[in-house]
């Protein structure tokens, strides 16, 4: 079960066999248990909640994941079912808004995934957009539910067979946020931009503070749910 795999304690250090992206942090530097090539640039590791954290300082920084195409599935949309989670402990108190996971590099104008933290209203949102530039997917958690500090699990999940509300976040176990898809049909065809996390290519809209078990799923639960979730 997924949801085993994602509680906290000692499953959370297991290599996951159900997840499409298992980053960790090591004395090394970032790896990928599932083998995707990673690109850091000015990241360190420190010690973490369960373990080696990765450290981002803020501009310029960047995380480019695995091969352009990798991650197509978290735009192409049609039959699409997938997870996000990662801890994570940012400093939300200043200027910016931090990308956190993009595949189009933050460009509202292409085809492509987009999940940042809005940091003047202290909340989570996720865009996707088609080729012609339409928003398909647009969902923003509620105002002023990402905490300025402190160490929380967030995780978002998609299921376009559920209608108006396939998109949900969960902060610590609890919805912060639901609802998805708009009336126009994405593109399947890659913008030829690769995967990065925790800023843009250039490494700016940069976030400040540690990742951890950052995991992307290809569906969600094996029982079809993530909800769950345990608190730690």
């Amino acid at each position: 079960m997924i949801a085993d795999t994602i509680g906290v304690g000692g499953a959370l250090r297991r290599p996951d066999p159900f997840a499409r992206l298992h980053i960790r942090g090591t004395a090394g530097g970032p790896v990928d248990l599932c083998g995707h090539a990673l690109t850091p640039v000015n990241l360190s590791t420190v010690a973490g909640y369960l373990g080696p954290a990765l450290q981002f300082p803020g501009s310029p920084e960047s995380l480019t994941i695995g091969s352009v195409g990798d991650f197509d599935f978290l735009h192409s949309m049609s039959g699409t079912r997938y997870s996000i989670a990662f801890f994570y402990d940012l400093n939300l108190s200043s200027a910016g808004s931090p990308d956190i996971l993009t595949t189009n590099d933050g460009d509202p104008g292409i085809l492509g995934f987009e999940l940042w933290f809005n940091q003047p209203s202290r909340r989570a949102t996720v865009y996707v957009n088609n080729a012609a530039g339409q928003t398909v997917v647009a969902l923003n958690s509620s105002t002023n539910s990402l905490p300025t500090s402190g160490r929380h699990y967030f995780v978002y999940t998609y299921d376009h067979s559920l209608g108006s509300a396939n998109g949900k976040m969960y902060l610590d176990g609890t919805l912060i946020g639901s609802g998805g898809k708009q009336a126009a049909t994405p593109s399947t065809s890659q913008a030829g931009l690769s995967t990065h996390f925790g800023s843009i290519s250039d490494g700016s809209n940069g976030a400040v503070g540690t990742f951890e078990e950052i995991r992307i799923w290809d569906g969600l639960a094996i029982d079809g749910t993530i909800v769950p979730l345990r608190r730690f």
